[in-house]
């Protein structure tokens, strides 16, 4: 029997049981069990078990050290309390983000959550946090017309007039490229 143990494979082993010696007589009465051979299979057998006995014993003494020297963290209640969530919707704070910012500065400051909302330090944590949520909804995204070039294209590159970082060797090469093909068609047209 085979048994996955932490994506290891350990071989369980079933200790053998060991049967009855029945003596075997023949038809006078007489005995013909062979004794040195039975006694040659129980001790082998006993080694055998004694081997299995050291091993589980040799296992479970590893697992008492772990415990005793890693002992079982006690987890912090979740702070997913709906009571906490309510109260803090109750009073203005609905998203998710907001309700994270609350539970994470009450648990940096130790404080319980109806004293965290009247400190004037989370208010201006939450004022803050809104304020760069309202930044960062007004600015635009990238559009056709704009023309923003990131840092990872070769026109960007091209504009500076520079070569990109020795890390980006492929971008290197085409602003190489697009650099020297730029340099053949230069002259061939009056306004060039």
């Amino acid at each position: 029997m085979s048994k996955t143990n932490e994506g290891q494979q350990d071989q369980i082993e079933d200790v053998v049981e060991v049967t009855d010696i029945v003596e075997t007589t023949d038809v006078d009465g007489n005995d013909n069990t062979n004794w040195k051979a039975l006694a040659m299979d129980r001790q082998e057998l006993a080694r055998k078990n004694h081997g299995i006995a050291q091993r589980y014993k040799t296992k479970a003494d590893k697992a008492r050290d772990n415990i005793l020297t890693n002992p079982v963290e006690k987890k912090e209640p979740q702070s997913n309390d709906l009571g906490e969530k309510s109260y803090l919707i109750s009073n203005g704070i609905k998203t998710k983000d907001e309700i994270a910012l609350a539970l994470r500065l009450k648990k940096e400051t130790g404080k319980d959550i109806e004293s965290l909302l009247e400190t004037t330090y989370f208010q201006a944590e939450l004022r803050e946090f809104r304020e760069g949520k309202a930044t960062d909804n007004a600015t635009p995204t990238a559009s056709k017309r704009s023309n923003n070039s990131t840092s990872d294209s070769v026109d960007y590159w091209l504009a500076k007039d520079e070569l990109p970082p020795a890390s980006e060797t492929k971008l290197r090469q085409d602003v190489v490229n697009a650099k020297m093909k730029k340099d053949t068609l230069r002259g061939i047209f009056y306004n060039s």
